[in-house]
Formats: structure tokens, sequence, C-alpha cells
């Protein structure tokens, strides 16, 4: 079966795992622990060979999560299995807790290939946590 829309989170690998803290934004308390991943990573390479180009339909759409760490990297995914980038979207979480900068969002990439026609425009680039 081929698929016209895929929706792809990658394991990305996070060697030190995650941080983590209190979860309630603002009011992080005591000391920064680390755990490890809840599922099995992948390295770039073992993302870029899956098969997802071969899942899709001829003129498809492709969105890709990818965290800030990773991002660099999504774009050649997206083109290892076939699609072309056409925008980011970005995900604002209220949570984040590790990055030098701006670790409370994540990105999820539009890509397409063939002509999969338009999508409904979006009131504006920014999904908000939870909604």
């Amino acid at each position: 079966m081929r698929y016209r829309t895929i929706v792809a989170d990658p394991p990305w690998e996070y060697p030190e795992g995650f941080a983590t803290r209190s979860r309630t934004p603002g009011k992080w308390t005591g000391p920064v622990g680390h755990y490890d991943l809840p599922y099995a990573s992948m390295t770039i390479a073992a993302i870029q060979a899956l098969p997802v180009g071969a899942l899709a339909e001829p003129s498809a759409r492709l969105f890709l999560w990818a965290t800030n760490r990773h991002l660099p990297f999504a774009f050649g995914v997206i083109t290892a299995w076939g699609f072309a980038y056409k925008q980011t979207l970005t995900w604002k979480k209220l949570d984040g807790l590790s990055g030098s900068v701006a670790p409370n969002s994540e990105f999820l990439l539009v890509a397409a290939r063939g002509t999969p026609g338009l999508l409904k425009r979006l009131p504006n680039a920014v999904i908000e946590h939870s909604q």
C-alpha cells in the first residue's frame, strides 16, 4: 500500500539521554537528572536508509518532526526519502529543558513530491503545545 500523506517522527539519537525536572512550566525545581531514551534510536544514516519513499504515492506530502539538534540533518532525510522541502512549522513546547538558547520548540518540516495539491492555509506557523 502507498500513501499520499506520511507523518514521520524519527528516533533521533541522544546518547546522553533526556534531561528531566518538574514538568510544570516556570516552576522547574530540583536538580536536573537524565534518563535513557524510552525507545531504540537510529543513526542519521539508518534513518535516511528507511524505505519511506517506497511507501509514498508519486504525489505525496511528508511531515517530518525534528528537534533543534537534528534540524540540519532532517533536510538530508527529506532528500534521501525522495521529497523536496517546502516549509517549517514550529511546535512551541512549554516544558523544554535542555539546549543552549531555544530548547522549547520542535519543528515539523513539510515536504512534498509530485503535485499533492494545496493544503488549507494555517492561521500561523506556530503550533501551541497540546493544540
